[in-house]
């Protein structure tokens, strides 16, 4: 039987992975006590994607108890 973190795709249990975009600690603060499984972590300007600034990242990974991807 499927716990509730499961969904069937094609007759296949897969398990489900909730990942929610952050560009500040807020944001993953947020995320993580609205159920998220893991943070991504990215700047934008103008449509582009930009390197994030390091103090950043670890303001986020101090934030949240959650796995922190940076792209």
């Amino acid at each position: 039987m499927s716990s509730p973190q499961d969904f069937r795709l094609g007759g296949a249990t897969t398990p489900r992975l909730i990942e929610v975009v952050a560009l500040q600690p807020s944001d993953a603060e947020n995320a993580q006590s609205g159920g998220a499984d893991r943070i991504q972590v990215c700047a934008w300007s103008d449509g582009e994607p930009w390197s994030v600034e390091p103090a950043v990242v670890r303001a986020i990974v101090h934030a949240v108890d959650l796995p922190v991807r940076v792209t």
